[in-house]
């Protein structure tokens, strides 16, 4: 008996690839090509299983001559991560291969109104023009930076959808991490992006927000901010916002063990200065559960980006009782708030972070895991990867 054709997944060497590999690996056997792009030095694999890849890309070579053979024969090539190369595999994939781009925010909400300087707030937009202005770069950068400062913002987004309208009309399934944000890409897109929505995940509460409830201590005075050294955090502009009269009791937890070092240098020297008793960096990379015993230690946590960012740490937090402060324009507050769980809002975080809460920290715990078992536990994960199978099938 023939065997049927293989889905290919092109992936990115990333931490939650192994996640989903396992998964998928579990309930569907060998079926499934797992091609990953490796980030470490010299072509090897840095977050990636070896034990979990089907084929290691050379990354100095093009994609599309590595993985021709195996997607002419497939049914279904599953991009993870929509980059450059993915790219390039979507345009030359054969009319009869359906392709599945399963997005991660990063790569497209660049694509929506105001593109990527319109995520950045106001004192965030500084920093990174400052960061830009110290790399200078091409001569054709530089002329494009100005242009973005000088207001052709939306002129330079139009020219961004007309580069990806062949992208979009290759794409027959899409998920992202959270529902909403289908709707958000559909309705800023219209008739040009026509996928169907397929959901996958790269995590669940069980393994990823945190194997069990919380054994950590919190103390009163730290608060965690942000997740990573990316600008989209908008963190200075959350720290600006807890009341000064407050910040020499609190110390700041501030992760940046990775993402752009220069602007977690700029970033730091700003925090410096606004007053706070301690700013704690986290520079260091930790197992998930060393990390998770770490940042479990605040009794607040803010995460200030205006898109879905950072479901991990906003997981755990409010798995853990932490009280979590989202920005108000991020689909994941109302989308967290729907499926029952306990979260506030940045724009009230000058009068909230001043008020006790109303529950104990672990009556806080029990509700979330309660709430977000609808959408993380294992059973829905589980749930969603078999649909997703039968669907690329």
């Amino acid at each position: 008996m023939k065997a049927p054709p293989p889905i290919v997944h092109y992936l990115p060497d990333d931490k939650f690839a192994n996640f989903f590999v396992e998964l998928i690996r579990a309930l569907d056997g060998e079926r499934h090509h797992f091609a990953v792009d490796p980030a470490g030095a010299g072509g090897s694999l840095l977050h990636t299983k070896l034990c979990n890849v089907s084929a290691v890309l050379d990354p100095s070579k093009p994609v599309v001559p590595q993985l021709a053979d195996v997607i002419q024969s497939s049914k279904t090539l599953v991009l993870h991560f929509m980059n450059p190369r993915a790219q390039q595999l979507a345009l030359a994939s054969p009319t009869g291969v359906t392709v599945f781009w399963s997005g991660w925010g990063a790569d497209y909400y660049h694509l929506l109104p105001g593109g990527q300087r319109g995520l950045y707030c106001s004192r965030t937009l500084r920093l990174v023009d400052t960061l830009a202005d110290r790399q200078k770069g091409s001569p054709l950068s530089q002329l494009r930076r100005l242009a973005l400062r000088s207001g052709a913002a939306p002129v330079v987004s139009a020219l961004r959808q007309r580069k990806w309208r062949h992208i979009l009309a290759r794409v027959d399934l899409f998920s992202s991490p959270l529902p909403p944000e289908y709707k958000i890409l559909r309705d800023a897109l219209g008739r040009r992006f026509s996928a169907q929505y397929c959901q996958i995940n790269y995590g669940s509460i069980e393994d990823s927000f945190g194997p069990e409830s919380s054994s950590t201590r919190a103390e009163s005075n730290k608060v965690l901010l942000g997740n990573s050294a990316d600008p989209v955090g908008n963190h200075l502009d959350a720290a600006e916002g807890i009341p000064y009269q407050m910040r020499s009791a609190l110390t700041l937890v501030v992760p940046l063990s990775y993402g752009n070092a220069e602007y977690a240098e700029l970033l730091l020297g700003e925090l410096l200065q606004l007053g706070f008793a301690k700013v704690e960096a986290m520079r260091q990379f930790l197992p998930l559960k060393d990390y998770l015993a770490s940042t479990g230690t605040c009794s607040v946590a803010i995460f200030n980006a205006r898109r879905q960012h950072a479901l991990g740490n906003i997981g755990a937090s409010l798995c853990r009782g932490t009280r979590v402060f989202l920005h108000a324009a991020n689909p994941a507050l109302s989308f967290l708030r729907s499926l029952g769980a306990t979260v506030d809002s940045c724009d009230c975080l000058a009068a909230e972070i001043r008020t006790p809460p109303n529950e104990t920290r672990k009556a806080r715990e029990t509700a979330n895991r309660t709430a977000l078992e609808r959408f993380w536990g294992r059973k829905s994960v589980e749930r969603n990867a078999i649909e997703f199978i039968e669907t690329v099938s």
